[in-house]
């Protein structure tokens, strides 16, 4: 009864013990499950900003266009003045002839107007009337001709204006088309990480949910991790578009490698000021990643395995496979340092749980009373016997 008693009793707190760390997992994984919930909602914020700022733009280019259109037909109603600017120079070239003709006859005239003397009066009369006539009509003409010259000019002014801003509005219009097209192609890429995370949350959910915990860092959970990170597809290929800024009339380029990195890269374990202080030394420190070391893998762990292509790396680089040095706590922990999977690179203190509580061992007689050896029992396994929903 006694052996039995305490088989259960050690049956007991193997289960109590496994069920402890079964709830440390579970609510890891329910703040990660959070973490990435809040980093969904700031896309979601992120791609509606980004959607006011495609219909902004969208009604800013319409507006261009109306202009645009404007300033073709000023410019058409510009050509039809220019052709009539020409008619008028014909005209002014023939009433200069006429000038010359008038000029060189004068003395002609002179010559008729003393060979008649003061015989003909009317004739002399009639002739000074149809000069004077000439006179006024040429003094008309010319002060026209003034007045033409001076519209010509007025126009050709404001024509050579009208161009300068048509090519501007002409290379404004194209730098906006550009800047459509890289908005388009970001706003897919948001898409994509989107469809990545809401992914990424349901593996959490299947493996918050499967019986044995310690199963999360399969090798088969870690392949589709890998698989489905966004790093794989998306490696900072964020174009960067020009944009406008409004308080200057200048252009400015907005790096979006940056706001990514401000908008994607989650807290998931904080810290405490001695691990920061330690995580800043490290990060001081260790410039380039020469070492390799797989917590799973069974080798020496003096021995470290050097890494000369950095490419290598880079599929494992994933999963904070890479321990530093243990950190300060209540439970075991070690410090990582790589990217999380949402495309960042972070360093953080991750716990290994509480410790399993040791059973104490007790000296059990092997010789009976009789002299015999006793079989000492196998002690049973918790193996395909409890399951934890």
């Amino acid at each position: 009864m006694k052996f039995e008693l305490f088989q259960v009793m050690h049956l007991i707190q193997n289960l109590q013990a496994e069920k402890r760390t079964a709830e440390l997992k579970l609510k890891e994984l329910e703040s990660d499950n959070e973490s990435l919930n809040r980093k969904l909602k700031s896309v979601k914020k992120e791609k509606d900003v980004a959607e006011t700022k495609f219909i902004q733009e969208q009604s800013n280019i319409s507006s261009l266009k109306k202009q645009l259109q404007f300033f073709q037909v000023q410019q058409k109603a510009i050509e039809k003045e220019r052709e009539t600017c020409s008619k008028i120079k014909q005209k002014f070239s023939q009433y200069q002839n006429i000038e010359r003709l008038l000029t060189a006859c004068e003395v002609d005239i002179k010559e008729t107007i003393q060979q008649y003397g003061e015989a003909s009066k009317e004739s002399v009369q009639n002739l000074a009337t149809y000069c004077s006539m000439l006179k006024r009509e040429y003094d008309k003409i010319k002060s026209e001709k003034k007045a033409v010259k001076s519209e010509f000019e007025r126009f050709k002014r404001e024509n050579m204006s009208k161009d300068h801003i048509l090519r501007e509005k002409e290379k404004e219009i194209s730098v906006l088309k550009e800047q459509l097209t890289h908005s388009e192609e970001d706003l897919k890429k948001v898409e994509k990480e989107k469809h990545l995370l809401k992914r990424k949350i349901l593996n959490y959910r299947k493996a918050v949910q499967s019986p044995n915990g310690e199963n999360v860092a399969s090798v088969s959970f870690v392949d589709k991790m890998m698989s489905e990170s966004p790093l794989n597809d998306i490696k900072n290929n964020a174009n960067t578009p020009v944009l406008f800024d409004e308080s200057m009339d200048k252009m400015k380029e907005v790096d979006l490698e940056e706001y990514s990195k401000k908008s994607v890269s989650p807290e998931i374990l904080k810290s405490s000021s001695t691990q920061s202080s330690q995580n800043k030394r490290l990060q001081n420190s260790e410039t380039e990643v020469k070492y390799l070391k797989i917590g799973t893998a069974s080798q020496n762990p003096n021995k470290r395995q050097k890494c000369e292509d950095r490419t290598q790396i880079q599929g494992l680089s994933h999963f904070n496979i890479f321990k530093k040095k243990s950190g300060v706590g209540d439970y075991s922990s070690c410090i990582r340092k790589g990217f999380n999977g949402l495309g960042c690179v972070e360093t953080f203190t991750e716990s290994s749980g509480r410790p399993k509580l040791s059973v104490p061992k007790r000296s059990i007689s092997r010789v009976s009373k009789n002299g015999k050896m006793l079989k000492v029992p196998a002690l049973p396994t918790l193996d395909n016997f409890v399951t934890l929903d």
